[in-house]
């Protein structure tokens, strides 16, 4: 995802001005700049301030050790790690997380050149509320040095709750496919696909049930891709948190996202692959109906 959320199709529902509350804490302060909530994902763009200018603000997984440049396009040609870069320009070195409450999100980040970190963050989230309150828990500590190394202080974390208020625009079109299909090369009958179009993305939810065990059980598992007419794999869209999910191990759901679509197609090409080696199985093609 972009630093920013604004694109030609996405611009009419990302929300600029976001009633927010709890962004503070003793070494940052937390602001979200712009998101959108399209009924199945929300996207976020925030910004993490330091409460002063000798803090250098470093995302969840920048170490100490790691070379400066990890930290964005403003550090690009600059040398050394970044604790060589911190003693060099006399800052304390701060980790800091975003999260959103209850959701497995997707996490991108940059540090900019007034000392910004600036998070880009996706995550699957329903609810059936037009106005959804997302938490977002956000913390900051300083890195220190015990026994020659570096290492977060834990005594020192701060953190807080963000309370976002954001607008559920919602999926524009709907198409679903009901009529089955055995991919019988690797032992399972897909059942129903649906995709549900919005500005962000193209979400799609594959039904399928193992016809025989088998079959199936060579193959290690399976999974789908959606591809074009010309038998190549369709972009990926920007939200994430998908995956396959079952209750009983013969009926399953995969979800994923596809690039955001102006029209829903009438149909769509499927073929299964292997997750242990991608071995490819079997391609149908589905007749898609409008709901």
């Amino acid at each position: 995802m972009s630093r920013s959320l604004l694109t030609r199709d996405a611009s009419g529902v990302v929300q600029e001005e976001v009633p927010q509350q709890g962004n503070q804490t003793d070494f940052a302060s937390f602001v979200i700049r712009e998101a959108v909530h399209d009924g199945q994902s929300v996207y976020i763009v925030l910004d993490v301030k330091p409460s002063s200018p000798d803090y250098l603000l470093l995302g969840p997984d920048a170490q100490p050790h790691d070379h400066i440049s990890n930290l964005g396009p403003v550090f690009s040609r600059k040398t050394g790690t970044i604790a060589e870069y911190a003693q060099a320009n006399h800052k304390i070195m701060m980790n800091t997380s975003v999260g959103i409450s209850g959701a497995n999100c997707s996490i991108d980040y940059l540090l900019e050149e007034d000392g910004t970190l600036v998070y880009m963050i996706d995550a699957r989230y329903g609810g059936n509320s037009s106005t959804p309150v997302v938490e977002l828990e956000c913390v900051a500590l300083p890195f220190i040095v015990e026994n020659g190394k570096y290492t977060r202080d834990m005594n020192s974390k701060k953190s807080t709750i963000l309370s976002a208020t954001l607008k559920n625009a919602g999926t524009q079109q709907k198409v679903i496919c009901t009529e089955s299909a055995v991919y019988s090369d690797c032992g399972v009958r897909v059942d129903k696909i649906t995709l549900k179009g919005s500005a962000m993305s193209t979400y799609t939810e594959i039904e399928f049930t193992v016809v025989d065990a088998n079959k199936y059980a060579e193959s290690d598992g399976i999974f789908f891709v959606f591809l074009d007419r010309y038998g190549q794999p369709i972009p990926n869209g920007a939200g994430s948190g998908g995956g396959i999910e079952t209750i009983d191990n013969v009926h399953f759901t995969e979800k994923n996202s596809l690039q955001a679509m102006e029209k829903l197609p009438s149909e769509v090409i499927l073929r299964g692959y292997s997750y242990s080696d991608k071995t490819k199985y079997e391609t149908h093609t589905f007749k898609m109906k409008q709901q």
